[in-house]
């Protein structure tokens, strides 16, 4: 639970960012639909692996694809299954098809030829839970929040158990 309402803060994060981006003036105002009309080009993302963290295909892939959907962009969601020459084909395919943002989660340094070679075609680069320096943008948990949360539910259950944590 913990880690699904942290992630949908940080793709609310990186949809903020999508959609600042994409900002310019407009005489029109625009709706869902309009925004789901008019495609406003292709998000790619590379997620690392699926076996190891489900979460990244359970709850990442479905949660980015609706909100860049929503802000009326294409998405390009593709896992590498833990094996980096499959990362870099992906992104090289995705690069050489265009995208406008490339959305990267690091597989034991992979994403780093990717994202300088997105950098190299103008595409911005968001890092996506592990820093990279060749990224323009990073997003990831709040993990001193997340910690105090794991801590308050660990003494909130001593307490239920009648424990004494004065102490």
């Amino acid at each position: 639970m913990l880690r699904k309402s942290s992630f949908k803060l940080i793709a609310l994060s990186v949809i903020s960012l999508v959609l600042i981006s994409g900002c310019s003036k407009s005489e029109k105002t625009s709706t869902a639909s309009d925004a789901a009309a008019t495609d406003k080009g292709r998000v790619c993302v590379i997620l690392p692996d699926s076996a190891s963290s489900p979460i990244w295909e359970n709850v990442h892939r479905p949660v980015l694809n609706e909100g860049f959907t929503a802000a009326g962009y294409t998405t390009d969601i593709q896992n590498a299954n833990g094996d980096t020459n499959k990362f870099a084909t992906i992104g090289a395919q995705m690069l050489s098809s265009g995208c406008k943002l490339m959305l990267i989660v690091d597989l034991e340094g992979a994403g780093i030829q990717v994202a300088t070679k997105a950098k190299a075609q103008g595409i911005p680069v968001i890092a996506l839970d592990r820093p990279m320096l060749e990224a323009d943008y990073f997003v990831s948990y709040d993990n001193f929040k997340i910690g105090d949360i794991q801590c308050q539910s660990v003494v909130d259950a001593l307490i239920e158990q009648g424990k004494d944590v004065s102490k």
